[in-house]
């Protein structure tokens, strides 16, 4: 209640001094004065222009003084930066990240209007709140020392004249903003595509003069005479390095079916933006996206063979030609000449996603059920189509018994979430629950596991087991394992609550399919933001969370936030696997990983033994505590850079190329930014 009343406070402050502030998505000097009426509308989301910016200037002059500038806004901009122009001839800098109030004293020194500019933008952007607030100058100085005091200290800052205290305070912003700079894609192509141009593509023109070694087909015709053939949606064109592509591949030597590449997109006015650096060979989310590859390059004999084989293809088809090859793949269990090449080879034209009409979408889907039918006949159930996003419904075994194995240390609200929340949203699965007690002390504690044990129905059994050793997250899962009676197991965090219904039948039917090993949910913060989405190997050179911070209803890059697809690995705070592959993999490993990664390494040797570790999107819980985590200290970082250093030495060749990601894609963020590291072109 105190906060409602809070909240409504702030908005009628907020309305008392709101100003007018005029609106650009472009060139500010050239358009914005030409449409007075073009102004800021809070609370909606706004598309930033190309290149990732947008301008805001006020509608009527301010006077000259000091003031106080705020901004709130919402959305997936996780690096964006205000920069302020108080005058033609200075401007003032700070990080402007979502979510929060960001706060800035400004100075003036005429009347004039104040232009600001929210640049790094890669998504569009909610502005809730842009405060300008005249301040008196005491107070102004009162802030900007403080600020100073916590960066330096009192004595530092008395000393100083109150010029070089405004020159440091405007410094230590200059410094955030040069630990958040986002490289823009046009940073990407000088920097980093062109060395790869001048590496690998010069050197196929010299020792390779022959004439081009690939065809593009829009019809059924046997090619006998190019080793390539691409195929291609409408309104999609090929890159101007496509043929030194192709004779980079001659040279490859390696056993290519078929393969594909990233792409861009590319304006009316030739000017490229959104690239779409993509997965390796990731069968999930080619099923779920209609929009994987807009291109396929083909190996001709593939293809003639294909043509041979199959004489009820009368017109050429892109979805029906793909997915009839990828069924033969598969069929031939040879996904591992699936390739992807890490280079911009097609350009996705502005009318490339208007065309896709709805029948076009509903052919995709058509050939996904005959394709899943055909090749996964004893498992495949139906999709369902909910928001523009393919879910695939798989069966599950007629005996399915679901053990849930929920470490827990006392936090019995939290933990009575959890567990209510379980019975809330099952579908009617057979279920046990097992607490494992770590060493419990609180009478309530007591008293609820007491209560709990009696409380079992014969569809949901409830059971209580004791871990009284030294808290070890591996050694107390493991436990919990070996004493259930499932054939199938979800590791759950007490800390975690269901908010999607059927979530057993989605998290137990996936991990009962033969190639599956490990399968994760979509976890959120309490603030409806994301914490999981799958695990990328590299970040912060382990392992990070995709789309963390992202709000739960993005579509994150490029959709990926909503589709189902294969990660190297997904968090054990709700991680679901079938107990035979458990014990084959052999558990999570309490003597290595007692406390950090072990879920990681899990997964990681699933992959060992060819099987998949994938993200379920329709499964979605909250994780209400690991927001609130902090930095290890003492012990707990001792522990954690042990295990830190053991995972490092133990996976070191997986950390360095994550499949399921993209080596231009950011390893210090998990916002999925452009990443300006040098790498070498390889088929992957």
């Amino acid at each position: 209640m105190i906060l409602k009343i809070k909240f409504l406070i702030i908005k009628i402050i907020y309305r008392i001094l709101q100003k007018k502030l005029l609106l650009s998505k472009s060139n500010f000097y050239i358009n914005l004065d030409k449409n007075e009426n073009n102004f800021l509308v809070e609370d909606k989301f706004i598309e930033p222009d190309i290149e990732g910016k947008l301008t805001l200037q006020t509608a009527r002059y301010l006077k000259k003084g000091w003031y106080f500038f705020g901004v709130m806004h919402n959305g997936d901009n996780r690096n964006s930066i205000l920069r302020l122009e108080v005058s033609k001839f200075f401007s003032q800098r700070r990080p402007a990240f979502p979510n929060k109030r960001r706060w800035r004293i400004i100075r003036k020194n005429k009347n004039s209007k104040i232009l600001f500019h929210l640049t790094q933008l890669r998504n569009p952007i909610q502005i809730n709140e842009i405060w300008i607030i005249r301040i008196p100058d005491y107070f102004a100085w009162f802030k900007i020392k403080n600020r100073l005091i916590k960066s330096t200290s009192r004595k530092y800052v008395n000393s100083q004249s109150n010029k070089q205290i405004w020159k440091k305070y405007n410094a230590i912003f200059v410094n955030q903003i040069k630990q958040h700079k986002i490289f823009t894609y046009l940073d990407w192509i000088k920097l980093i595509e062109q060395p790869i141009i001048e590496d690998n593509f010069n050197f196929c023109k010299i020792k390779n003069q022959i004439n081009d070694n690939f065809v593009v087909l829009n019809q059924l015709k046997k090619e006998n005479n190019k080793n390539w053939i691409l195929i291609k949606r409408e309104n999609v064109v090929i890159s101007k390095n496509f043929k030194n592509i192709i004779r980079w591949l001659d040279f490859q030597k390696k056993d290519i079916e078929i393969l594909y590449g990233d792409e861009d997109h590319i304006s009316n006015e030739n000017i490229r933006y959104n690239p779409i650096f993509k997965s390796s060979w990731n069968r999930e989310l080619f099923w779920s996206d209609a929009h994987f590859s807009s291109h396929w390059i083909i190996n001709s004999n593939l293809w003639n063979e294909i043509l041979d084989k199959n004489l009820s293809i009368t017109e050429f088809d892109f979805d029906k030609i793909v997915f009839i090859i990828i069924s033969k793949i598969i069929e031939n269990k040879k996904e591992f000449n699936i390739k992807h090449i890490p280079f911009i080879t097609c350009h996705r034209l502005e009318n490339f996603y208007t065309s896709f009409s709805k029948n076009k979408s509903n052919i995709h889907l058509i050939e996904l059920n005959k394709h899943l039918k055909k090749n996964f006949k004893n498992k495949y159930k139906s999709i369902i189509r909910n928001q523009n996003h393919d879910f695939i419904n798989w069966s599950t075994p007629k005996n399915l018994f679901l053990s849930i194995i929920i470490p827990t240390k006392d936090k019995v609200n939290i933990l009575n979430k959890c567990i209510r929340s379980i019975k809330k949203y099952n579908s009617g699965s057979d279920i046990e629950i097992i607490i494992v007690n770590n060493k419990s002390v609180e009478d309530k504690t007591i008293k609820y596991l007491d209560q709990f044990k009696k409380e079992g129905t014969d569809k949901i059994t409830h059971r209580v087991i004791n871990f009284n050793k030294k808290f070890n997250y591996s050694a107390i899962n493991n436990y919990g394992v070996r004493i259930s009676n499932g054939n199938t197991i979800l590791l759950v965090n007490n800390d975690v609550e269901f908010l999607s219904n059927d979530w057993d039948i989605h998290l137990a039917s996936n991990a009962n399919r033969d190639d599956i090993g490990c399968v994760g949910a979509k976890l959120i913060f309490d603030n409806k933001t994301i914490q999981h989405a799958g695990v990328v190997l590299g970040i912060g050179g382990i392992a990070g969370h995709s789309h963390k911070y992202f709000s739960y209803k993005s579509e994150g890059y490029f959709g990926r936030l909503k589709k189902i697809q294969e990660y190297s690995a997904v968090t054990g705070a709700c991680l679901c696997i079938t107990k035979s592959k458990w014990n084959q993999i052999g558990g999570l490993d309490e003597i290595n990983l007692a406390v950090n990664y072990s879920d990681v390494d899990l997964c990681l040797k699933a992959r060992q033994i060819n099987l998949r570790n994938i993200y379920l999107p329709q499964v979605l819980a909250i994780h209400h505590e690991s927001k609130t985590r902090g930095t290890p200290k003492g012990e707990t970082y001792i522990q954690w850079k042990k295990e830190y250093k053991y995972m490092k030495k133990r996976w070191r060749n997986y950390l360095k190329d994550d499949p399921f990601y993209s080596p231009y894609l950011s390893q210090n963020e998990e916002n999925w930014s452009i990443s300006m590291n040098q790498k070498n072109l390889s088929l992957r």
